[in-house]
């Protein structure tokens, strides 16, 4: 019984001891790291950037008293505490969302890192958080690319966008920034990146999105592709500016010089794609006016590989440079628009030269579709 005695004694002493050190240990380090409400985001507003961070500790009145952010141009000199571009030194504040950005000013086109440590309301400095980043942007007078189009003007306008180029020496960073009114599909060597932007206002706020293709470029020939598409009868849901697209990509190299590749003449353009450009058909869901349109797609016109850096674009027409000084373009802040599902039909059938695709309930909620 003593034995039993002194090793409950032991333990209790133990368990006291932990909760102890529990309750004076050092704070943990921030989780959750936004920028501008975004995580590692690969374009902001640099004249309005903002730093969010979330505490890890659930242990009972536990409070942030103080903070500190670095930002530096590399994820190398954060690891070694070097803030290049901000030091904000022990700032004394329990706020933790939205915290404005008080360094040098900013350049375009550019990543930096980041971190941030709290202290805690013995006085006590946690550990700093894991670096994250965030990427610049262009503002309005920073692009080079021009705007092109198709040369056509009918109202539900598809066109096929494509650049060549060599890449002799790898870059370290690659980024592209690309818009259209209304919409793009891009790729990079066949690949696509993704597609926007969201729709938006581009003669008050037009907006472009941003893709990391550092790692998708490789020596000798290189290609961008694109699907430009423009809609212009809209009613009540979208704004009928004129068409166009836009793409400028940066190249930093590893000696530290840069190149840049945008939208211009040189770029090829096929007019007359597999999409069926007869005015839309419109439909809705019965709460207000028809003013979403269906897309006709001939996948027989589709040329084979136009994506790739092989295809041989010689018979493609030169794009067509077009004026589209009093659009205004921003970062878009709110995700990408991405593909959430795949319908399989369950049967297609024709009848009387018409093809009918029943998809049946493909997914669990929808309705039947034909």
């Amino acid at each position: 019984m003593k034995i039993i005695s002194i090793t409950i004694k032991s333990v209790l002493a133990l368990v006291v001891a932990l909760i102890s050190q529990e309750a004076l240990g050092k704070p943990s380090a921030p989780a959750g790291l936004l920028v501008n409400g975004v995580s590692n985001p690969l374009v902001i507003e640099r004249d309005t950037t903002r730093f969010t961070w979330m505490s890890a500790d659930a242990r009972r009145g536990e409070t942030q008293t103080a903070y500190q952010i670095l930002v530096s141009s590399s994820s190398e000199g954060l690891a070694a505490g070097t803030a290049d571009w901000w030091d904000s030194g022990k700032v004394d504040s329990d706020k933790s969302a939205s915290i404005e950005y008080r360094g040098k000013a900013l350049p375009a086109a550019a990543r930096f890192w980041w971190k941030v440590r709290v202290w805690d309301q013995t006085g006590e400095p946690g550990d700093y958080s894991e670096p994250n980043y965030f990427d610049t942007g262009l503002n309005q007078n920073e692009w080079t690319a021009q705007y092109i189009w198709d040369g056509t003007t009918n109202v539900n306008n598809f066109a096929y966008f494509r650049k060549t180029f060599v890449v002799t020496n790898k870059p370290d960073f690659a980024k592209i920034y690309v818009t259209a009114h209304n919409d793009y599909i891009l790729y990079c060597n066949g690949e696509l990146l993704g597609r926007g932007p969201a729709r938006c206002d581009p003669y008050h706020y037009g907006q472009y999105n941003a893709y990391d293709v550092s790692k998708l470029l490789k020596p000798g020939t290189n290609v961008f592709a694109a699907i430009g598409h423009w809609q212009g009868t809209w009613s009540n849901c979208g704004v009928n500016a004129q068409p166009a697209f836009r793409l400028e990509t940066r190249l930093d190299y590893p000696d530290g010089s840069s190149s840049t590749i945008g939208t211009d003449e040189s770029w090829k353009v096929l007019a007359h794609t597999a999409f069926i450009e007869t005015n839309a058909v419109y439909f809705s869901t019965g709460r207000g006016l028809a003013n979403r349109a269906a897309i006709q797609f001939d996948s027989r016109l589709e040329p084979a590989g136009w994506r790739t850096a092989g295809f041989d674009d010689s018979e493609w027409a030169s794009a067509t440079v077009v004026n589209r000084s009093d659009f205004h373009l921003f970062a878009q802040m709110a995700p990408l628009e991405r593909e959430q599902a795949e319908l399989k039909p369950v049967s297609i059938t024709s009848t009387n030269g018409a093809w009918l695709v029943d998809f049946g309930r493909c997914i669990d909620g929808w309705p039947k579709l034909t």
